[in-house]
């Protein structure tokens, strides 16, 4: 299991709002110590400050030892955790380390003013990857009886892995679920910005191309209403599953992980609230998946992520992005037979 275990989340990942929205799917109350990190409003800011960006990132050259010597690498430095001295990551000599204090604190709060609070902040590879959540105070109800809250996330990393990215999206109360990558693309905004000696974020700018939470939510509300005017019948439900977890010679291997992914699936989607509300539409569908991933999907044999920082990596990323793309596809493509 990799560092991001569920000790580690529930020491080093914030979450707020619980009121609206419960409690997180990685809530365990004895992993939290003295200090539980979950808050029934939004998380302080003093308290993500305090918590996770109490440090900076430092500069520090890199030397390679070659028997009893020490060789300088020119053109590249270590990040490291003024903290605790750990190298989060080897860049090159031109990367310009984002601190988390501004670049994820000040400029969202610059971004979106007083209307919305902390929704979750987080750390994650030791600290060589961070995020903060921003929401707004009441959660949306469509009238298909789907409750989500739009949110942006700022996220960024010191290890050269990633760009300080903005982006919004929606998260399903019931399943505490990112769905944001259900948007249609032209709903969707994110905006990057690479770790150069010259980057900084101009905020009008900004502003104008995130286009912020009001259309996030008009968008998420319009798509659940179009994926739940689509609907899906038996046959086609089962024409998926065999698409979306394919296997050639299913009598040859009866216990593959695909089969048990079609089992679990199907489980959801007849029986678990999360999914079976929707059942029958092509948002059922997406729940279905979505679902699936977030709570049950066993990581590639050759990944070295648990699920738990493979959630996290994604929801602060954008990368549940692909898996709902391609759960549209291929139910387009079993639907279009």
């Amino acid at each position: 299991m990799s560092a991001e275990s569920l000790d580690w989340l529930n020491k080093n990942v914030l979450i707020g709002f619980t009121e609206k929205r419960g409690t997180a799917w990685h809530y365990r109350r004895s992993a939290q110590g003295s200090a539980p990190n979950h808050y029934r409003d939004a998380i302080p800011i003093e308290d993500v400050q305090s918590r996770l960006f109490h440090w900076d990132p430092q500069e520090a050259y890199v030397y390679a030892e070659l028997g009893l010597t020490l060789v300088k690498a020119e053109g590249h430095k270590a990040i490291l955790r003024s903290d605790t001295g750990e190298v989060l990551g080897i860049v090159g000599s031109k990367y310009k380390p984002h601190p988390y204090g501004h670049w994820l604190l000040d400029n969202v709060g610059a971004l979106l003013g007083p209307s919305a609070g902390i929704g979750s902040a987080g750390l994650l590879n030791n600290g060589a990857r961070a995020w903060v959540q921003v929401e707004v105070p009441e959660t949306v109800s469509t009238p298909e009886g789907v409750d989500f809250r739009p949110f942006l996330t700022a996220t960024t990393a010191l290890d050269g892995s990633a760009s300080t990215t903005y982006l919004t999206g929606a998260q399903v109360v019931v399943c505490d679920n990112t769905l944001n990558a259900a948007l249609k693309e032209e709903s969707t905004a994110k905006l990057r910005i690479r770790h150069t000696r010259n980057s900084w974020l101009d905020v009008h700018d900004a502003r104008n191309a995130l286009d912020l939470l009001d259309v996030t939510k008009d968008a998420f509300a319009a798509h659940v209403r179009e994926q739940c005017n689509i609907k899906v019948t038996d046959d086609e439900w089962h024409r998926f599953l065999v698409a979306h977890f394919p296997l050639k010679d299913e009598d040859r291997f009866p216990g593959h992980r695909n089969l048990e992914a079609r089992r679990r699936v199907d489980h959801l989607w007849r029986n678990d609230e999360r999914v079976a509300t929707w059942r029958g539409t092509a948002y059922g569908v997406i729940a279905a998946i979505n679902t699936y991933q977030h709570h049950y999907a066993a990581g590639r044999p050759k990944t070295p992520h648990s699920r738990a920082e493979r959630n996290a990596l994604r929801a602060s990323t954008g990368g549940f992005d692909k898996i709902d793309d391609k759960t549209l596809q291929v139910l387009a493509s079993v639907r279009g037979q």
